[in-house]
């Protein structure tokens, strides 16, 4: 548990030099060892060891990281209980974390899927998104490449620029109208380096100011054409 380790905080706060900021993804607990709660979160760690954060993932996978109705049906309960298996609890909050005079949109994985995720980043002040995620056990499989599309979508819809990596999967940068600016491999070793844009503060993009307002003016429009036609009939 990252947040717990201070020898871990200070082995990442030696990867940087003075001044710059490692953006990591780490287990995280909360509570007390009788009644525990599990997070998926990110961190962002200056050079030094000092921490911001956490941002907690706040859409978990069904069955790979929660058992679905553990809670509220009995024979589901007795066999999570039996098999001692123990899931994450989804965060609170969507919040950006703070590097210096800056502030970054942690996007944890299944994340992506989701636009007001981003959206939310984004209007809170977030500079830029970074896309973390464990895909190792998606093994050669499209998975990878599908959530690097989701993520692709987030940038062009908040206009801004994307830093995904990830553990085995495709790791890469999106400029902010959702352009691939570089990919890695699967299971490639690798590393990359790229100048992004960070967003001023105030620069919203319509989807970022105004949300899914299109699509629900589409809808009205559909119901009352139909309605008209319904009438003429």
């Amino acid at each position: 548990f990252f947040y717990m380790d201070s020898k871990g905080r200070e082995t990442v706060g030696e990867w940087t030099g003075a001044g710059n900021y490692s953006i990591v993804g780490s287990d995280h607990m909360e509570g007390t060892r009788q009644d525990p709660k599990y997070y998926n979160s990110v961190f962002a760690v200056t050079y030094g060891g000092a921490v911001s954060g956490p941002y907690s993932k706040f859409h978990l996978v069904p069955f790979g990281e929660y058992v679905p109705f553990a809670k509220t049906i009995p024979f589901i309960r007795k066999v999570v209980q039996r098999y001692g298996y123990t899931g994450f609890t989804p965060g609170e909050s969507v919040k950006p974390l703070a590097i210096g005079e800056h502030l970054v949109g942690p996007i944890v994985c299944f994340d992506s899927f989701f636009p007001e995720i981003a959206r939310r980043q984004a209007l809170q002040g977030a500079g830029f998104l970074a896309h973390l995620s464990y895909e190792t056990w998606y093994g050669d499989t499209p998975a990878s490449a599908q959530i690097f599309t989701n993520g692709v979508l987030r940038s062009a819809e908040t206009g801004l620029y994307m830093v995904r990596c990830v553990a085995s999967g495709i790791s890469g940068f999106v400029d902010d109208r959702g352009r691939i600016t570089a990919v890695t491999r699967l299971f490639t070793r690798d590393a990359l380096a790229r100048d992004i844009k960070i967003r001023k503060k105030g620069s919203l993009t319509p989807y970022t100011r105004y949300g899914e307002w299109f699509v629900w003016e589409c809808l009205i429009v559909l119901l009352a054409a139909c309605l008209i036609r319904y009438k003429i009939k």
